[in-house]
């Protein structure tokens, strides 16, 4: 009886081998088609670049290209307008190369008006912010790098025209929720089509809680306010009430000399 019951035990362990051994076998590996798309998916499939030209001068040469090659392609600084200590914001979209070609891996190279060049040659495909450094600001960086990915601090400068057809007495820009509007830009009067040139560098633009509202108040007693200013480098026109499209009691134009 015993050998009996050895022999059923041997006969059962010997069928659950076999059995492992063929559902091991038959375990359905993903085709190759279905892992390519799970990679895809989950990979970026373009650069995004948001581009500042901090570098305190014009820009004449920016070149985004895969490293190795020979041709540079496009000269990105011929399309913006990179003057001196602006920090222009170009966006460069490098969707035609795929991320898997040569490991996604891009040199970025930029030259400025005085001759200053830059090289990062580890840029990958992804979405960011590039700030292009000066000399001086890349020669104190971490390991000498010549870029940054970090949004610039964008300080506000603003020429500010005077169309309304009559004197400013208050002109006030301010921290949006502020209750001390600060300082009278229009100081003793701002005479019709006199301009007067404010900067203002307290706060960087990127804080969606730091916009501004730019505020006037006119010898007649009208009083006019925009509270979407942020922080850049702009014209603004103080209209007149008849000469204002729309709710705006300015506008980011320059005055027709």
């Amino acid at each position: 009886m015993k050998r009996f019951l050895k022999g059923v035990a041997a006969l059962a362990l010997t069928f659950s081998l076999v059995a492992c051994a063929n559902n091991s076998g038959n375990t359905e590996e993903p085709a190759a088609d279905e892992t390519k798309e799970e990679e895809e998916d989950t990979t970026p499939t373009k650069g995004l670049y948001q581009i500042y030209n901090t570098t305190g001068e014009a820009l004449t040469e920016l070149y985004i290209y895969k490293n190795g090659e020979s041709d540079k392609g496009t000269n990105y600084a011929e399309s913006e307008d990179w003057t001196h200590n602006t920090p222009a914001m170009l966006e460069i979209d490098l969707g035609e190369l795929p991320a898997n070609e040569c490991h996604g891996i891009y040199t970025l190279e930029f030259t400025t008006e005085g001759g200053w060049t830059g090289k990062f040659e580890t840029l990958s495909h992804e979405e960011a912010p590039v700030a292009l450094l000066s000399e001086d600001a890349a020669s104190g960086a971490t390991n000498g790098q010549q870029i940054s990915f970090f949004e610039p601090m964008v300080e506000g400068d603003y020429d500010i025209y005077n169309v309304t057809g009559e004197k400013v007495t208050e002109l006030y820009i301010y921290v949006n929720g502020e209750t001390d509007k600060g300082e009278n830009y229009a100081a003793e009067g701002l005479d019709d089509g006199a301009t007067v040139h404010v900067h203002k560098d307290e706060v960087p633009a990127s804080t969606i809680s730091h916009l501004y509202t730019i505020e006037y108040v006119t010898e007649s007693g009208r009083t006019g306010a925009f509270e979407n200013l942020s922080q850049e480098t702009a014209p603004i026109s103080l209209l007149a009430e008849d000469d204002m499209t729309g709710p705006s009691p300015i506008s980011f134009f320059a005055p027709e000399k």
